[in-house]
């Protein structure tokens, strides 16, 4: 393995993930030999305050979340002064693995995510960036796949917490293919458990099927059918439940009231919806596009 950089204890080999205020390195702990990814401030942002002050933001929450579905964190500090994260490495996230191929692994990633994201708003954190690239995917040959949530740099603390580190000016943040309405309009106070299970709607899509519900041509037309256009067919190539679809519909409602309220009463809908019908011709999955 080529050495690049090094930083501490950690040998990074390459850049892995960019994002908009950071790269991911691929890295190994020189001493205990572990794998390990470390988020850094990219050249090009570390000098911007408000930038900084996020990624200062992210790495100070990530250090107060312990959950299964959730990206472990090892450490974080600062180093030669810049601030940097050492969390668990996974292979690869839902963007970069083939689109889900079963009812069965649909469901698990859906309880996983779902479990997260209770946990997450049980302590007042909106995650506001929920997509395929955002969940890690852990997988063993003893075990089904794991997932975790990474990326917490716009996460937002709802009003009854509010957040005081001041990260970013009032603009809309977020992956355009994935926002609900309330988040294109910058609607802060309008932001809740319901946005992120609209992201996760939206999600399923796209790991389900190839394809995001409205595509990805472009800001406008996404944030205008984000906020005028009901969501279509959900048709992936395996057999789902006959009310998966209006499940999914509920999530992505254009009104936040008309969504689940919470997580955990997505959760309790999906447990209760009937198995999907028997297969009635052979179909050998379909190997689909990887995800952006």
């Amino acid at each position: 393995m080529k050495i690049t950089l090094r930083i501490g204890d950690v040998s990074l080999s390459e850049i892995i993930a960019h994002g908009s205020i950071g790269e991911v390195w691929r890295g190994t702990h020189s001493v205990y030999h572990y794998p390990i990814a470390l988020k850094k401030l990219s050249n090009a942002t570390k000098d911007v305050a408000w930038r900084r002050r996020e990624f200062e933001y992210e790495l100070a929450l990530l250090k107060t979340l312990s959950h299964p579905g959730i990206v472990t964190v090892y450490d974080t500090e600062t180093l030669d002064g810049t601030p940097v994260l050492a969390m668990e490495m996974a292979e690869n996230s839902c963007a970069d693995t083939p689109r889900l191929a079963s009812w069965g692994a649909v469901r698990a990633l859906l309880l996983q995510v779902l479990g997260a994201l209770d946990y997450l708003h049980a302590k007042q954190i909106i995650h506001c960036d929920i997509k395929p690239a955002n969940i890690l995917r852990f997988s063993s040959p003893a075990s089904a796949p794991a997932y975790k949530l990474i990326d917490f740099g716009i996460a937002q603390l709802t009003a009854a917490t509010p957040r005081t580190a001041g990260a970013c000016p009032r603009e809309y943040r977020g992956s355009p293919e994935y926002s609900a309405p309330e988040q294109i309009r910058g609607e802060t106070e309008n932001i809740g458990p319901w946005t992120d299970l609209y992201a996760l709607g939206c999600t399923i899509y796209a790991v389900a099927t190839g394809r995001p519900p409205f595509g990805s041509d472009g800001f406008i037309p996404l944030t205008q059918a984000h906020l005028n256009t009901p969501a279509g067919p959900f048709c992936p190539d395996f057999e789902v439940p006959a009310t998966l679809q209006s499940w999914l519909h509920q999530l992505m409602r254009k009104d936040p009231a008309d969504r689940f309220a919470s997580a955990q009463a997505a959760t309790e809908a999906l447990l209760n919806l009937p198995a999907p019908p028997p297969r009635s011709r052979s179909l050998s999955p379909e190997i689909g596009p990887r995800l952006k």
